[in-house]
């Protein structure tokens, strides 16, 4: 059971015992309901309802301000109001003179129950307030009927009045809380109505994006395998223009391609020499011996193929404008058409062994940072190829001049 089910147990024992006492005093109406009690019963009756109804209403309040009346002072309530509960087996005469020891305990019990509600204000108890109103009725009625019982002042009993006022203050306050946690039942079905929404537009939104991320893996996997089949094809070869040729067909279906050009870098002479390049059927069938002719030097001066080569890193561009281009770069451009292109960096073992430039079929749609991205990975598997081939190109041609070196000596 909760706290305060527990609070509203307790007051409906605390109305029930002061509705017996209420029977028990005055007329004694309860003897009217059972006539066979005797008067030491009814009297034994009275008593014990005043005993423990002060123990039921010191222990509500405990469950009402848990963090200011503690467990150790209704304990000492208990074991104070004790001695009175076991003397009502004696006789009337015997326990009715500790009458006025219970009435200076109740006082003390009212006096503690007073500072455990003002020492409740600093824990922003919204039900402080009332709690000490409605206290303070009883409290100067027991104080009243104590007065008036020892004949110190001539008024009368007040007592039930007090209690009155008590339970109406107290159930006001039991009112509010259940209207307040009525309160905060619908701001938290509100609060869960948008959580909810809020949910189900995540729930659509992550199915989105899952559909998303699912295809782009989907074309990831279909990219690495023709990346893969591209490798093994042209792993199968050492011939540079079959090398190129299967490069060309490769890139020409995803990026839409119309050229590709290959440079070979020459470190020892510095140089950047063009080696072969696939063009498509609308190019002048001469276009490929004018490239021929542009062998330049690997300095500043070779422009965008030299800042390429240094940073080792691909370059793309959309129409360039001629007079902001060195003058090897001016001649490639009017041979090749002004047009957006990507220069990529062929890198074998950290060193770059020659420059792949690929030119766009259509002159408004520039490369996307996908097609970029796309060429590199190709040209990674271009570039080992490259190196492989120029290693037996070299081994070749050592050959060829070991034996017409060996011929001469034999002649």
């Amino acid at each position: 059971m909760r706290r305060e089910d527990k609070a509203s147990l307790f007051i409906s024992l605390f109305s029930f015992f002061l509705v017996l006492r209420i029977l028990t005093t005055g007329e004694r109406l309860i003897g009217v309901i059972f006539p066979e009690i005797s008067m030491d019963n009814l009297i034994r009756l009275e008593f014990s309802t005043a005993y423990i109804a002060a123990g039921v209403f010191a222990y509500f309040y405990r469950l009402v301000f848990p963090e200011t009346l503690g467990k150790h002072s209704i304990t000492f309530v208990f074991l104070a109001l004790s001695p009175f509960i076991i003397s009502l087996f004696f006789s009337v005469a015997e326990f009715s003179q500790l009458a006025i020891y219970y009435q200076v305990l109740l006082i003390f019990i009212c006096i503690r129950i007073i500072f455990a509600i003002l020492k409740a204000f600093k824990y922003g108890k919204t039900k402080s307030v009332l709690s000490l109103v409605g206290f303070i009725f009883i409290f100067l009625t027991v104080l009243n009927d104590t007065l008036y019982q020892n004949n110190i002042i001539n008024t009368t009993n007040l007592i039930p009045f007090g209690f009155l006022g008590f339970i109406l203050f107290q159930g006001y306050i039991l009112s509010y809380g259940f209207t307040r946690a009525y309160s905060d039942i619908a701001k938290l079905k509100e609060n869960l109505e948008i959580s909810n929404g809020q949910l189900s537009n995540l729930k659509e939104g992550l199915e989105d994006l899952i559909v998303a991320r699912t295809k782009e893996l989907e074309e990831s996997k279909i990219n690495i395998q023709q990346l893969n089949e591209f490798a093994r094809a042209i792993n199968s070869t050492i011939r540079l223009e079959i090398i190129l040729e299967k490069a060309y067909q490769y890139l020409k279906k995803d990026l839409n391609c119309d050229s590709l050009i290959l440079f070979l870098i020459d470190e020892k002479k510095e140089m950047v020499v063009f080696h072969k390049g696939v063009f498509a059927d609308h190019y002048d069938q001469e276009v490929e011996a004018k490239f021929r002719e542009m062998n330049f030097e690997l300095n500043p001066n070779a422009g965008i193929f030299y800042l390429v080569y240094k940073r080792n890193r691909s370059f793309s561009f959309s129409k360039v404008r001629e007079r902001n281009l060195t003058k090897s770069n001016n001649t490639f451009v009017r041979l090749i058409g002004n047009r957006p292109g990507m220069n990529i960096p062929l890198a074998s073992q950290g060193k770059v062994v020659g420059l792949l430039t690929l030119f766009k079929d259509n002159n408004e749609v520039p490369f996307t940072k996908q097609d970029l991205q796309l060429a590199g990975r190709t040209g990674e598997a271009i570039a080992t190829s490259v190196t492989n081939s120029i290693l037996i190109d070299n081994l070749n041609t050592e050959r060829n001049i070991a034996e017409i070196t060996k011929i001469q000596m034999e002649d």
